[in-house]
């Protein structure tokens, strides 16, 4: 039987898995390109939301720790896992009430925790906070979208002068449900001609 080597870090003790470094060290190298970047100690997110709770500052304080895909701070609360602008706004604006569940971004940025810019808000004020500062997938954001701005007035005016909308659809590659949702107002309703 081979004699397993021991992860080189020092004070680890674990067996070796790749590079001479344990699993876990070998992971935050790949990661990080250091073996013993990306740790937090235990209750750090924590401390560190309650530290910049009682924060004076305008300007954004962005989440320094763990994140979910789509860029919102993670942190570990009683047992649960919470967006950390999530907790902050609990901590302290209160528990939002029935109406205002939403903990609604005023800077716009979804990585911020500064207190003063969370507030508790509708589903319908915070996604027009996503509208007002450019987070939205509308319009060209969209993702398979065939239709840019200039096309949408386009056929705006087709419309007008009294073109089919099959014709239309045809023309544009798209389907005559799309036109109509234009012409209807139901598609590309908050462009302005």
């Amino acid at each position: 039987m081979a004699d397993q080597s021991i992860c080189k870090i020092e004070g680890c003790g674990k067996p070796s898995h790749q590079r001479g470094m344990c699993v876990g060290h070998y992971k935050r190298w790949w990661r990080h390109g250091d073996p013993l970047a990306g740790r937090v100690s235990n209750g750090g997110p924590l401390s560190y939301l309650k530290e910049q709770s009682a924060s004076d500052t305008e300007e954004c304080i962005p989440w320094p720790f763990r994140k979910y895909k789509i860029g919102y701070g993670k942190v570990l609360f009683e047992g649960r896992v919470w967006k950390a602008h999530r907790l902050m706004c609990v901590m302290v604006h209160g528990e939002p009430s029935p109406a205002n569940l939403d903990a609604a971004h005023i800077c716009g940025n979804h990585n911020c925790v500064n207190p003063r810019h969370l507030r508790w808000a509708t589903r319908k004020e915070n996604c027009a906070d996503k509208v007002a500062h450019g987070r939205t997938n509308r319009g060209t954001r969209a993702g398979n979208v065939k239709l840019d701005d200039d096309k949408v007035r386009e056929i705006r005016r087709r419309l007008k002068d009294g073109v089919e909308i099959a014709r239309i659809a045809k023309d544009f590659g798209v389907s005559a449900g799309a036109i109509s949702g234009i012409k209807g107002g139901s598609r590309w309703a908050w462009l302005e001609d």
